[in-house]
């Protein structure tokens, strides 16, 4: 359900180019800096809410709109894994969408 409720909105494609992006060359991530980024990606996608970043986020990373606060997750998991679940979770991603990061 969250798959389908997140993850097809035409922002999720820019939205995971823009984390994988972020995550390129970490080594490490604190809270902070993910709650920053959370923030950051929101304003560069124009989103309304600053939702429309986590819950898509949520879902990409764990597969589940439920759990720990998100950027304590984001942290716990760390750069690596986090690149590796975004990379998996574009394939749920809206083709519209996904085009939409093919330049990323």
């Amino acid at each position: 359900k969250g798959v389908d409720k997140w993850l097809t909105r035409p922002h999720v494609g820019p939205l995971i180019g823009f984390f994988l992006d972020w995550l390129k060359d970490a080594d490490s991530v604190s809270k902070e800096e993910c709650e920053a980024a959370i923030d950051r990606a929101a304003d560069a996608l124009s989103l309304e809410k600053r939702a429309h970043a986590i819950h898509p986020t949520r879902v990409a990373l764990t597969g589940r709109t439920s759990g720990p606060g998100l950027f304590e997750l984001m942290a716990l998991l760390g750069p690596e894994r986090m690149r590796k679940r975004l990379e998996r979770a574009k394939r749920f991603v809206k083709p519209a969408a996904a085009a939409e990061t093919q330049g990323d």
